[in-house]
């Protein structure tokens, strides 16, 4: 995989002690890739929490972090910097840069010294962005069910076998979060198949950039 997402020209920046690919030589032309067609950018500056509790614990630790604003079983939220992706009533995922996602932390590790039943733990589930108007048609050639999914919508799948979580964070931007496991695998599957609407990796400048311009409800940085 390694090989597949770096080719030659390929700029790698360090994040919070993380490689991060910045380009592949022109943040312009990957720009206007994700306007056309679709790009695939590996998200490996975010990081991704899973926070685990029965009713009515969960809830009441997602409306403190959230300020209420709890997403329903099947949807996402956005704040203090994450995504928080609700896929089961007792399954929650947290997405975001490592700062942000320490506070989420912290509020699990109060939430536990005050007794309540909950547990967070990070994963290493690989975050990928997929941006541009043919995304959804790549994800539905995946394997992964997009189709009339609404922005900030979670839909669970798989891609070659192994699990992956989507949320549609906004039109023509969707993140999904590949098992560690069959990252590689799964990344494969996504550049075979992207080769028939036009797919070009892209870099978290090109990322900024689009989200800069649009900011989206669900967009993060």
């Amino acid at each position: 995989m390694q090989a597949a997402l770096l080719p030659p020209g390929a700029k790698v920046v360090d994040r919070d002690g993380r490689a991060v690919t910045a380009h592949y030589g022109s943040v312009a032309t990957e720009v206007a890739v994700c306007r056309k067609s679709v790009g695939l950018a590996v998200r490996t500056e975010l990081r991704v929490l899973e926070v685990c509790g029965r009713e009515p614990w969960l809830e009441r630790l997602l409306g403190r972090a959230l300020a209420e604003r709890v997403p329903a079983i099947g949807s996402a939220a956005v704040a203090a910097g994450t995504w928080c992706l609700r896929v089961d009533e007792r399954r929650a995922l947290v997405v975001g840069p490592s700062g942000a996602v320490e506070r989420w932390r912290r509020v699990a590790r109060e939430a536990v010294i005050g007794g309540s039943p909950i547990s967070a733990a990070g994963l290493t589930d690989l975050p990928v962005s997929l941006i541009g108007p043919k995304a959804s048609r790549l994800l539905e050639m995946a394997g992964l069910a997009t189709a009339g999914v609404p922005v900030g919508g979670v839909v669970c799948g798989e891609v070659e076998g192994d699990p992956a979580v989507v949320l549609r964070a906004a039109p023509d931007h969707w993140v999904a979060l590949l098992d560690a496991d069959g990252a590689a695998a799964a990344c494969h599957a996504l550049l075979e198949a992207g080769r028939t609407v036009g797919l070009t990796l892209v870099g978290c400048e090109a990322v900024a950039r689009l989200a800069a311009a649009a900011r989206p409800a669900l967009t993060l940085l």
